[in-house]
């Protein structure tokens, strides 16, 4: 019986327009839940995002994707649970659809990853 095994952790580079971000960073920003908020906050991913598309457009180049973990899929989704707004819903409708397409490609990913066998430096 095998003592361990490998788990590939996938991201989504997803192109948001800048409406759809700044909706997705007012939602969450405004949102109940703690950790929804801190990704607009010092330190939190969406922050990130926005001083990277903002410096990018500062200097005249376009930068419209973000790149997120499940996780932070799975909390922008959140992020967007009570917002009524039809932009809203179209954006958790397109988040929902990566969403599952990454779990999807994750599990397809790990599963043919596990049936590789290694003997010292050399692959079955």
């Amino acid at each position: 019986m095998e003592q361990y095994y490998f788990i590939a952790t996938l991201t989504a580079s997803v192109k948001l327009s800048d409406q759809e971000f700044d909706l997705l960073f007012h939602e969450a920003a405004t949102h109940y839940d703690f950790d929804v908020q801190f990704s607009t906050r010092i330190g939190g991913f969406l922050y990130g995002y926005r001083n990277s598309r903002d410096f990018f457009k500062e200097s005249g180049e376009v930068y419209d994707e973000v790149i997120f973990s499940e996780r932070q899929l799975d909390l922008m989704m959140k992020a967007l649970e009570f917002s009524q707004s039809e932009p809203a819903s179209q954006l958790r409708s397109k988040l929902l659809g990566i969403f599952k397409d990454l779990q999807q490609k994750t599990v397809t990913v790990n599963k043919s990853l596990n049936q590789v066998k290694f003997i010292g430096h050399f692959i079955e």
